[in-house]
């Protein structure tokens, strides 16, 4: 893959969920009981870039995110992950893709409270088949450049939620993904924090060449990267809103 050819491309993405109905149901209206979320003709971002996806909630942007790790899938359209197409591949395949090619940082981290930072991130390893020695290198040094290590072997049930999110940051990149997708990773911190955390993973993402695609509401993080997309002008669902 040269580097300018896209690690993520969407083309003409449609995506519905199945509206809630209460009582009896008619036949005659299935298809108005679908409720269309993301409308997207096309979006491609390149290899190595640091993109910042915003927009209000309610804009789609977590069902995207679902979209681009392969954790559901479009009602018609192609997501491709460097160069292959998620719809192609069987659940599994999608799970060992992800495991292998994507980091992801979710709002509720979703680490196991009762697993030290360690196992937790021993256990994500686990599925990319990572070795052992390379893994305890990779913990040992993220680790430090997170500042997590000096409650690496604590449950994650006993640490701060500014330490658990650091921690799932950990958990995200010990695999080396080449995409690393972070889906409201400030929203606890003050200004001060926020800028060292951006500093932080900016440093781990052009260390490790991963592509960075980070979502949020926060439209004050624009002011850190060069690529910004208003998820608005992607979605014409919303545009026509």
């Amino acid at each position: 893959m040269n580097q300018n050819q896209a690690v993520i491309e969407l083309k003409d993405i449609h995506f519905s969920y199945s509206a809630s109905t209460s009582g009896s149901s008619s036949d005659n209206n299935v298809a108005a009981q679908q409720s269309l979320i993301l409308d997207i003709p096309s979006w491609a971002v390149p290899k190595k870039e640091k993109v910042f996806l915003h927009g209000a909630s309610g804009a789609g942007k977590s069902t995207l995110l679902n979209l681009l790790t392969g954790m559901r899938e479009p009602d018609r359209g192609e997501v491709l992950v460097m160069g292959t197409s998620l719809s192609s591949m069987s659940s599994s395949k999608r799970d060992q893709f992800r495991a292998k090619h994507i980091g992801v940082v979710f709002q509720q981290f979703n680490l196991i409270p009762y697993l030290s930072i360690r196992d937790n991130t021993r256990l994500a390893a686990h599925f990319s088949g990572t070795n052992d020695n390379v893994l305890l290198e990779r913990i040992d040094h993220l680790s430090h450049a997170l500042g997590v290590n000096e409650f690496v072997d604590k449950k994650a049930s006993e640490l701060s939620v500014g330490q658990q999110q650091r921690a799932a940051i950990l958990r995200a990149m010990v695999n080396e993904p080449e995409i690393f997708i972070a889906d409201e990773p400030t929203s606890a911190l003050d200004d001060q924090n926020k800028q060292r955390f951006i500093e932080v993973l900016f440093n781990l993402v052009e260390e490790l060449s991963m592509t960075l695609v980070l979502v949020s509401h926060d439209s004050s993080l624009a002011q850190y990267f060069s690529t910004v997309q208003d998820i608005s002008e992607l979605n014409k669902v919303m545009g026509a809103s």
